[in-house]
């Protein structure tokens, strides 16, 4: 019940459970860098301007510094990583930074991070070179993007 599994668990089941967490976290951390990747990517091949180009090119950079940082702190959020599912009183020594602080932060830092994305490709939409039908449905995806 301590750990929020509706029952007394048994250890192993416990551990099992708390690998399974471990290892979720550190992928959900690995697949929001590679969606944002993914879609500033996308930017830079829609939009053309210097101007949008330059400022893909920082926003990539500061995602693979914040997204590097987050899989590492998330990874090594134990050291031993292992402590982080092994509880019992054999378990090596070692340290375990405040889970939930680093959860909420990196998920303000998530949060401003989509809304700049939502945000970004506003401006240059007006400037493209397209006709109007396209150019509604590109604002129509990125409204769906937002959503």
């Amino acid at each position: 019940m301590r750990f929020g599994l509706g029952q007394k668990g048994v250890p192993k089941e416990l551990d099992k459970f708390l690998i399974s967490l471990y290892v979720t976290i550190v992928s959900y951390n690995f697949t929001q860098m590679a969606v944002k990747f993914s879609i500033l990517f996308q930017y830079r091949r829609i939009f053309q301007s210097q101007l949008a180009k330059r400022l893909t090119l920082i926003m990539l950079i500061w995602f693979s510094l914040f997204g590097t940082q987050a899989i590492m702190t998330s990874i090594l959020m134990c050291v031993p990583v292992s402590n982080f599912w092994n509880h019992s009183p054999t378990a090596p020594p070692g340290k375990c930074v405040e889970q939930f602080p680093l959860h909420f932060t990196q998920a303000v830092f998530n949060m401003c991070h989509d809304i700049i994305l939502f945000i970004f490709p506003l401006p240059f939409l007006r400037n493209i070179h397209v006709n109007l039908r396209v150019r509604v449905a590109l604002i129509g995806v990125f409204a769906c993007g937002f959503l």
